[in-house]
C-alpha cells in the first residue's frame, strides 16, 4: 500500500484466470459441463467402489490386506505413469471405449468370480481403467475452459463420497436381510 501511494508499480501476476482481457472469450457450455461431471462421476465410481468392496474379498482368505491396496492402486499408478508415452497416439474414443470395456470386465470379475486370487485379478483391471481414463479425461477438459476442469472434479468428487455409501447401502441392506430386518416405503 505505502507503494502504490508513491507511484510505484506494484508487481502483480495476471494469467487467464484472474486477467479478463486474456481469458477465454467463448462461454463454456452447460451441455459441456455436464457431461464432463458425467464422466468424472462414471470414471471415479467405478474405482472407489471396487475399492470400497475391497476388503470383502479378504474374507476367509490367508491374502495380505497389503496385496488389495497394491492391485488396487498399483496398476492405477502405473497407468498414469505409461500413459502419455505408450497411449498417446491411440484415439481417445477408441482408447475410452477399450478402457471402459476393461473396467467393466474387471468388476464383473470381480462380482461374479468366488475365487479370491482371481478377484484380485478383476480389482487390477478396475485400477487400470481408472488410471487410464483419468489420464485422457483430465487433461481433455483443460482444452475447453476451467468450467470443465471444476465440472470432472466435482462429478470425481461426488463419485469418490457416493460410492461408499452405495457400498455400506448394499452391506445394510444383506445384513438386515440376515437379522430379520425389513425396510418398508412409505407410501
Amino acid at each position: 500500500m505505502h507503494l502504490q501511494q508513491k507511484g510505484v508499480p506494484v508487481f502483480t501476476m495476471k494469467d487467464s484466470f484472474t486477467d479478463p482481457s486474456q481469458s477465454f472469450k467463448k462461454r463454456v457450455k452447460r451441455r459441456t459441463a455436464l457431461a464432463f461431471a458425467g464422466i468424472g462421476f462414471l470414471v471415479d465410481i467405478f474405482f472407489y467402489t471396487n475399492l470400497s468392496s475391497s476388503q470383502d474379498i479378504l474374507q476367509g482368505t490367508a491374502i495380505p490386506t497389503a496385496f488389495v491396496f497394491l492391485s488396487s492402486t498399483g496398476p492405477a499408478c502405473l497407468a498414469t505413469a505409461l500413459y502419455p508415452f505408450l497411449f498417446q497416439k491411440i484415439p481417445v474414443p477408441l482408447a475410452s471405449c477399450v478402457i471402459f470395456v476393461v473396467s467393466v470386465a474387471g468388476m464383473l470379475i470381480t462380482s461374479i468370480i468366488q475365487e479370491p486370487s482371481l478377484k484380485l485379478v478383476g480389482v487390477c483391471l478396475v485400477s487400470f481403467g481408472y488410471g487410464s481414463l483419468d489420464t485422457i479425461f483430465y487433461p481433455l477438459s483443460v482444452f475447453y475452459g476451467k468450467a470443465t476442469v471444476d465440472s470432472y472434479t466435482i462429478g470425481g468428487g461426488i463419485a469418490t463420497f457416493a460410492a461408499p455409501l452405495i457400498y455400506l447401502g448394499k452391506f445394510l441392506i444383506k445384513q438386515s436381510s440376515i437379522y430379520g430386518v425389513e425396510f418398508h416405503s412409505r407410501d
